[in-house]
């Protein structure tokens, strides 16, 4: 469900951006200056002055306070005063350009990150979202336990004379709105005055700047406010027994699941739930999914996990691709998917995510070369250990044709049985099966060879154990023995 689309936190906080935790953590002297709000009365409007004052605090007591923060903090700098910016650069007034320059990206980003958070179907992340952009102005309120009405009408006064504020935080109260109508708080019949309103701030620009990056909505907001969109249709198509309404809600639903996909250039984790979702529907279009898993790869904010999972997914749907232009087309399918799943490796180290890969790289591989599919299965059991090793090396002896590289890895299985803690029956008689590949497709004169073979077959085989010690019982079925009285 949408809760675990949220990877824009983590995905925040990855690259150092501040979270509300980071945000709030300030200094005594920021923290005095943080007034607790129970009236509009008491609210005092806070200048442009105040704001950028406000701001420069709040970024250096985060620092002083925070690893994240405090690379977060040195990127601003090195971008607007340079690599080899001083203290006396970061301790500069505001009436400085650079300085300016640096609040302001900071305002920036803070604002986005608490935007993001709105857009969440989770009460208790919205709230956070709502507190986020309340000390940022300077002010202390536990949105849970205040009344909506209310502290929207502090925000409006505290911030009246920093009209992006005001914009940005209507874009918050959408999302607000959209959890309402998910948790039947108000009626559906609004969420299409809502969408209308949501897409009219995206097309509006923060400041009249020229520049995507300040959209009051920008692209990742858009993409999941339409996702949560689509979750609240779907809601709806579960609740009625009618058919042809169920289909109704659910078309719509899977027509904003479509418009959240061709917007996100981050978020794959929900890229994987649309694809989940419209797989098994008319219209499902593969291309869709990969160009958002290419999206994703090439977004410099994506973090190496998620590009493991772009990766991977961009080939998993490569894969189901049945006919593209013939057979031709099929070949250049698997050959991009191989690509991609070798390109997912590049992101792992645990070696469950290495098999994984690699096993999906080998299947794909079946087809179209057994020489590749081979050097994929030789991969896989550099990896393993013991008996799942052997086991891997046993089956590729059976695979492969050429007699010197069977003899080898025959061997390869036996060297492995020296690693095993302990030899039980099966180990036994795995060996047994091994030892007698080996002898039948050794050089009659290979002596050496076979002389070791006799001494392993002792220690880890069955086969001597039944010529030497045939060992059953003489006496009747009842004890009776004629030759032993």
């Amino acid at each position: 469900m949408t809760e675990q689309n949220h990877t824009d936190e983590e995905l925040l906080e990855d690259n150092a951006i501040p979270s509300e935790e980071t945000a709030e953590n300030v200094s005594e002297d920021a923290e005095a200056q943080i007034p607790i709000i129970s009236s509009v009365d008491q609210v005092e409007p806070l200048s442009v002055i105040g704001l950028y004052q406000r701001a420069l605090l709040l970024l250096h007591s985060s620092s002083a306070d925070d690893e994240n923060g405090s690379e977060y903090m040195r990127s601003l700098y090195n971008r607007h005063f340079g690599e080899n910016h001083t203290s006396e650069d970061i301790n500069s007034g505001i009436e400085d350009e650079r300085q300016q320059a640096v609040i302001t990206d900071y305002i920036r980003d803070r604002l986005d990150y608490a935007k993001m958070l709105s857009t969440n179907l989770n009460k208790t992340k919205i709230d956070k979202a709502f507190e986020n952009i309340f000390s940022l102005v300077g002010m202390n309120i536990k949105i849970a336990n205040s009344v909506e009405e209310l502290y929207d009408e502090v925000f409006a006064k505290r911030a009246g004379q920093n009209a992006f504020l005001l914009e940005d935080y209507e874009m918050m109260k959408l999302n607000r709105q959209v959890w309402h109508i998910y948790n039947d708080k108000t009626n559906i019949t609004e969420l299409s005055g809502i969408v209308t309103a949501m897409e009219d701030l995206a097309i509006c620009i923060d400041d009249d700047k020229e520049n995507s990056n300040f959209k009051i909505v920008n692209d990742e907001h858009l993409s999941q406010f339409y996702y949560n969109v689509s979750e609240i249709y779907e809601s709806e198509s579960n609740r009625v027994n009618n058919m042809t309404a169920v289909n109704k809600w659910h078309y719509r639903a899977m027509e904003y699941k479509k418009k959240a996909l061709d917007l996100t250039s981050l978020n794959i984790v929900m890229v994987s739930n649309i694809q989940n979702d419209w797989r098994e529907s008319s219209g499902y279009d593969p291309e869709k999914i990969t160009s958002a898993c290419e999206r994703v790869i090439g977004n410099e904010e994506s973090s190496d996990r998620d590009k493991f999972r772009a990766h991977k997914l961009c080939a998993d749907t490569l894969m189901t691709i049945k006919k593209i232009d013939g057979f031709a087309g099929r070949d250049i399918s698997i050959r991009e998917a191989i690509k991609h799943y070798r390109s997912a490796l590049a992101y792992v180290s645990n070696k469950k995510d290495q098999i994984d890969i690699l096993e999906k790289i080998s299947g794909a591989q079946k087809s179209s070369g057994i020489e590749d599919f081979i050097s994929t299965r030789l991969e896989i059991a550099e990896i393993l250990e013991g008996r799942p090793r052997i086991r891997e090396y046993e089956k590729l002896a059976n695979t492969v044709k050429n007699e010197n590289l069977k003899i080898n890895l025959l061997k390869s299985c036996i060297n492995e049985f020296h690693e095993l803690q302990e030899i039980d029956i099966e180990d036994r008689n795995l060996y047994d099966t091994i030892d007698s590949k080996l002898r039948e497709i050794l050089p009659y004169d290979d002596k050496k060879t076979l002389k070791k073979l006799n001494q392993l077959r002792k220690k880890y085989g069955t086969a001597y154990k039944q010529k030497n010690s045939i060992l059953f019982p003489m006496m009747s079925s009842k004890g009776h023995d004629f030759f032993n009285k």
